[in-house]
């Protein structure tokens, strides 16, 4: 097998863990959620109200939402982020489009007071 066909074959696995194509913004959210934990992380809620929630719009057709959200591992900071992007499709059936990935966060990313438990 090829470089290639085996990032393809990577790609699958990875989409295969979380549901991709949701009805609602608000259950590609709660996919996110639900797929960060099943990995044995946590999000902080606040960050994710001022990110997602007081963010931009939902996508419209065509347009892509990106975010970068901090992840912790029992409740300290996990070095990690997940990245996610929702894609507006503009299909009657499933409008959004959910991909997200795990990415290496310098710790200069978190906050002092996250940073006092280490």
């Amino acid at each position: 097998m090829n470089t290639i066909e085996q990032e393809i074959q990577k790609l699958m696995v990875m989409a295969s863990d979380y549901v991709v194509y949701h009805k609602s913004y608000t259950s590609a959210v709660t996919e996110i959620h639900e797929y960060v934990e099943k990995k044995g992380f946590q999000l902080d809620p606040d960050e994710v109200f001022m990110t997602i929630s007081t963010g931009p719009k939902k996508p419209s057709d065509g347009h892509t939402n990106r975010f970068t959200l901090l992840l912790y591992k029992n409740n300290l900071p996990a070095k990690k982020g997940v990245s996610i992007q929702v894609y507006g499709r503009g299909d009657v059936e499933s409008p959004y489009e959910l991909n997200m990935y795990f990415v290496p966060v310098p710790i200069s990313e978190y906050t002092k007071e996250e940073l006092t438990d280490l």
